[in-house]
């Protein structure tokens, strides 16, 4: 027997009716998905804008004081002045350690989400912390005849600047700056969500975003 008019109706109903819940299911799925990755992506940019700014901080800080190490030279030969502030800069990153590591491990998270060629910012930073390690392994592992070469790298990369020229010269703000602006670059559209952080985050590490007069509101 030939199913009826109405029948055929019902059925064709009860057809669209399943296509039409399994598309607003897998758009429920879809839009969960979406905004589940954003909070992740959110959280991310927020745990590597607060590393690398400690980091920043950090690697700013462990460079011995031009003054200081001027008086040193006056007590000791420079290469003993220098080995001493060698064994200084090494102990302040052994100090700095744990949140280097942690940096270096966000990178994996990093490019979980994003193309490795914006990953450049933890390759500045690791071969800044490369630097700084071998100049002062250099002098500690080596005789007393250590290159003047040798010993002038050391103090560019590890000696604070003594003069305005010299500051406005000098590679690690630069380069850290740099890669400041890069992480920005990348992860600041996944800020805007969460704007009380976001303002935080500029705040803190004086990003060159438009102010107003007042200080942000968090």
């Amino acid at each position: 027997m030939e199913p009826s008019t109405a029948q055929l109706l019902g059925t064709i109903t009860q057809t669209g009716g399943i296509l039409v819940a399994c598309w607003k299911v897998t758009s429920e799925i879809d839009a969960w998905r979406r905004e589940y990755l954003g909070k992740r992506r959110t959280d991310l940019a927020e745990e590597v804008l607060v590393t690398f700014h400690e980091i920043r901080e950090a690697l700013l800080r462990v460079r011995y004081p031009a003054y200081p190490a001027k008086m040193l030279e006056t007590l000791h030969t420079p290469r003993e002045a220098a080995r001493h502030m060698a064994e200084v800069t090494q102990e302040r990153l052994e100090q700095h350690e744990a949140i280097l590591k942690k940096f270096e491990a966000l990178k994996f998270r990093f490019l979980a989400h994003f193309p490795e060629d914006k990953a450049l910012p933890f390759s500045t930073v690791a071969d800044i912390v490369t630097a700084m390690k071998t100049s002062c392994l250099l002098l500690l592992k080596t005789n007393d005849n250590l290159s003047a070469e040798a010993l002038n790298t050391f103090r560019t990369t590890i000696l604070q600047p003594d003069t305005d020229e010299a500051a406005a010269a000098d590679h690690l703000p630069i380069r850290l700056k740099t890669a400041q602006e890069q992480l920005l670059t990348v992860l600041s559209p996944h800020m805007v969500e969460s704007k009380g952080l976001y303002r935080l985050l500029t705040a803190r590490l004086s990003l060159p975003f438009k102010r107003s007069a007042k200080p942000p509101i968090v």
